[in-house]
């Protein structure tokens, strides 16, 4: 793997080294210069989810119950309602005093020790499908820029993936293109995931992240996470695929350091689902939390300060454009 330096001036505070190889070697042209908003664009409002509001931050706890193992609970603040859907051995979520990256509170999500085959989750569903323009909560589009972040602090007393096991801390997720049938999966333009160690090998936090479209796949291994310390993400996606006039692109920032930076597709050509009742792209859905394949370990995360918006928090980081193909 190479080391990477930082490419632009960001200030957030810089605390490890940034690593990044890539699996396809692979971009499509270089990104556009930056460009402002077309006028007409409607206004935008952010999510900004401290946990900390004068509204009040609240959880509705198994507010709904679907079959099996499945249950929801929801997160409301300042109006808005967020839903956390939740399975297999995860446990309630908590808005916990036991850890904070800003004011006094953060949301504690966890999962025990599973002797099962269940898929065990627990996430927050910052975006889900067509969003609330009443409320600023527009989708992700094609050719459009969009901005997320969160804080993560993992517990120090959980253990990381073992041989043969996963864990999923984030996913931008998406229907399928096509049928199951033509061997085609349901779309995840993009995951954040833990990589399981190997038999024998020392068990610690080591990150990866990949990429998906209609026609390639890429993956970017990162740094080790250090477990007890407050991790800060930044993600800057455009969404494109093959049979679109633009190429996309993600960045990928962490604890200030560039993580990501490649031009590429990003998400499966949309199209109408009578089941969904409108395009596959409105059912795109951002989630932070944890998605892991049943696992005999405790694992807690901690999330703060997550947000979402068409423009970065710090202005030094620029806004952009996808490549014209």
């Amino acid at each position: 793997m190479l080391n990477r330096p930082a490419l632009i001036a960001t200030v957030f505070a810089v605390t490890a080294t940034a690593i990044v190889s890539s699996a396809s070697g692979q971009t499509n042209g270089a990104v556009a210069p930056a460009t402002t908003l077309p006028t007409t664009k409607p206004a935008f409002v952010p999510i900004d989810l401290g946990f900390e509001t004068s509204d009040g931050a609240a959880l509705e706890l198994n507010a709904v119950k679907t079959s099996g193992p499945n249950r929801y609970h929801f997160y409301i603040e300042d109006g808005m309602r967020f839903d956390m859907p939740a399975s297999g051995a995860s446990l309630d979520p908590v808005l916990s005093t036991d850890q904070a990256a800003s004011g006094s509170r953060s949301l504690k999500l966890s999962a025990v020790a599973n002797p099962g085959t269940d898929r065990d989750r627990v996430e927050l569903r910052v975006k889900h499908g067509r969003g609330d323009p009443e409320l600023g909560r527009q989708p992700f589009r094609f050719g459009e820029d969009r901005w997320y972040g969160v804080k993560i602090f993992i517990d120090p007393s959980s253990q990381p993936p073992a041989p043969g096991q996963w864990l999923h801390i984030n996913q931008l997720w998406q229907p399928h293109t096509v049928g199951k049938a033509k061997n085609v999966e349901w779309g995840i333009p993009s995951a954040m995931s833990f990589h399981p160690v190997k038999a024998g090998e020392p068990a610690q936090w080591s990150l990866y992240v990949v990429t998906k479209s209609d026609g390639s796949r890429t993956s970017l291994d990162l740094d080790n996470l250090i477990p007890g310390k407050w991790h800060d993400f930044t993600y800057n996606v455009m969404l494109s695929h093959s049979k679109d006039d633009i190429t996309g692109h993600f960045r990928m920032w962490i604890d200030g350091n560039v993580v990501a930076d490649e031009t590429l597709d990003i998400g499966n050509f949309p199209r109408t689902d009578v089941a969904l009742g409108f395009e596959a792209l409105d059912a795109m859905d951002l989630r932070f939390g944890i998605y892991r394949k049943a696992q005999q370990a405790d694992q807690t995360l901690y999330l703060d300060d997550v947000w979402f918006s068409d423009r970065p928090r710090d202005p030094a980081l620029g806004r952009s454009q996808g490549a014209t193909k």
